[in-house]
């Protein structure tokens, strides 16, 4: 069953696995479910197999805040958000997502916690993450980025936790400077062979920084001078 409509019934509550057996949904409609859409805190659509996301499928649920999507299918970043201004979580992670434009995280100001672990991304436009003022954890490991521009994460003031592991970052410049609330920051397993002087500038409440597992040979003399609680931080030097 690749479409599945339950429009305009009485719904209030899905059970966990609801789902689980339609390992060919490709699109899911609730729209019109009155008191699913007020009473609906917590959605979980992972592992189901989706392919893409009406746009206006989650139009009415006003007061989601966790929003699982999961180990699916997905090749782009859905623009199914507008009107979820109740969501504090949402899990990407395990898709096939490429791209991040400018415009994908516009309707998520609400966020706390961005989860795009395990994807495909290898290009986020810069601007995308204005929107996101409240967000305090973001996971970007395990995917191809390669490049971090200046003004990537401009508007993540909360930001408390960046996950960068795992990807194809070859330099790291002054990409991080107004993360000023940072605390914990991973940037192992990658292709690192270049840190700037002033690239952990104004990080003044870092407290974790890991840098294992990179290409570097050497480190600016004031690398750290300007991180006062910087407690654990993770090295290895290429020799």
């Amino acid at each position: 069953m690749p479409n599945l409509w339950l429009d305009g019934n009485n719904l209030t509550f899905l059970s966990p696995g609801s789902f689980h057996t339609l390992s060919k949904l490709r699109e899911l409609h609730l729209s019109r479910n009155s008191r699913l859409a007020y009473l609906l805190i917590s959605l979980d659509l992972s592992h189901c197999n989706i392919f893409e996301i009406h746009p206006l499928l989650f139009s009415h649920l006003s007061s989601l805040e966790r929003l699982n999507l999961a180990s699916n299918n997905m090749r782009y970043f859905p623009q199914a958000f507008r009107n979820l201004s109740s969501l504090t979580r949402l899990s990407l992670e395990g898709n096939h997502i490429e791209a991040i434009g400018r415009d994908s995280l516009k309707d998520l100001e609400t966020l706390h916690d961005l989860n795009l672990r395990k994807n495909h991304i290898w290009i986020i436009q810069n601007g995308a993450f204005t929107k996101l003022l409240r967000l305090s954890m973001l996971n970007l490991g395990h995917n191809f980025i390669a490049a971090l521009p200046n003004q990537l994460f401009d508007g993540l003031i909360q930001l408390k936790t960046m996950h960068l592991e795992a990807n194809r970052i070859t330099a790291v410049n002054c990409t991080f400077r107004h993360l000023l609330n940072l605390r914990n920051l991973y940037l192992n397993n990658n292709q690192i062979a270049s840190i700037s002087d002033s690239a952990f500038s104004y990080l003044n409440k870092l407290h974790f920084l890991h840098l294992s597992k990179n290409n570097l040979s050497s480190l600016p003399i004031h690398l750290f001078a300007e991180l006062p609680k910087l407690k654990y931080e993770k090295l290895t030097l290429s020799r």
